[in-house]
């Protein structure tokens, strides 16, 4: 086992704090025991694909590369339309600054994070986050608030306002969720200096939990038994009763 924990260089991601969150045994298995499993789910890797060929759609359409695709390109209609629905919701504008597939990696102390964002949108006086999201489930506002998603990127960004050159008070941080599926139903997310001391506060007491966390000791599976139904991990922790 690899105990990151000790590792200098190791940032935790909004994926790593949510993982401890959701399973401390998952996290053990990916993230220190480095185990990767396929998950079982017919046509999800598929879906993957395309998300990932779509991600890479707006990077092209963002950094002023051509969009156009082969005609043996998998989901070629649908990531057409996908396009037209983006191009449409974030039109191109001069006076603006895009910051397309850009990470940020910060340490204060022991917190060391790493977001990678799909896109930064750096207007005159305030910023937007875009998160581009391709599952066929509709945006609901209040997952979106409280996912650790929005809570480690508007923290990061607001924590490293100095790499971008940029000044700007709270309220003039947004995070959008945007799915072409439903371009009619973007998903704002506000800031302000609460939630962004709340934030820390949370990420902050995940990272404490995982460094003091005994991953040589019993494990209680039925604490975390709501996850396990979607979990990768299942077949190799069924009986599990310690680490």
């Amino acid at each position: 086992m690899l105990d990151i924990r000790t590792l200098e260089d190791f940032h935790h991601s909004q994926n790593s704090l949510n993982t401890f969150k959701q399973c401390p045994l998952k996290f053990k298995l990916k993230y220190m025991d480095n185990i990767n499993f396929k998950k079982d789910e017919e046509g999800y890797y598929e879906n993957i694909e395309t998300g990932l060929n779509f991600h890479l759609l707006c990077n092209r359409y963002f950094i002023g590369i051509d969009t156009s695709m082969g005609e043996d390109t998998k989901d070629k209609d649908k990531l057409e339309g996908w396009m037209k629905s983006l191009k449409k919701t974030i039109p191109i504008n001069k006076d603006h600054t895009y910051l397309s597939e850009y990470t940020i990696r910060m340490a204060m102390d022991e917190v060391r994070l790493q977001a990678n964002y799909d896109l930064i949108i750096l207007k005159e006086d305030t910023i937007e986050i875009w998160d581009f999201k391709t599952e066929s489930r509709k945006p609901i506002y209040r997952d979106l608030e409280k996912r650790m998603q929005t809570i480690v990127y508007m923290y990061v960004l607001m924590e490293n306002l100095k790499l971008l050159g940029k000044t700007i008070e709270f309220s003039n941080l947004k995070m959008i969720y945007f799915n072409p599926q439903y371009e009619d139903q973007l998903i704002q997310i506000d800031y302000d200096e609460f939630k962004h001391e709340e934030n820390h506060k949370s990420i902050k007491n995940i990272i404490d939990r995982i460094k003091e966390y005994d991953f040589q000791g019993l494990f209680d599976k039925s604490i975390y038994e709501k996850y396990c139904k979607y979990c990768e991990f299942e077949r190799i922790c069924e009986d599990k009763s310690g680490f």
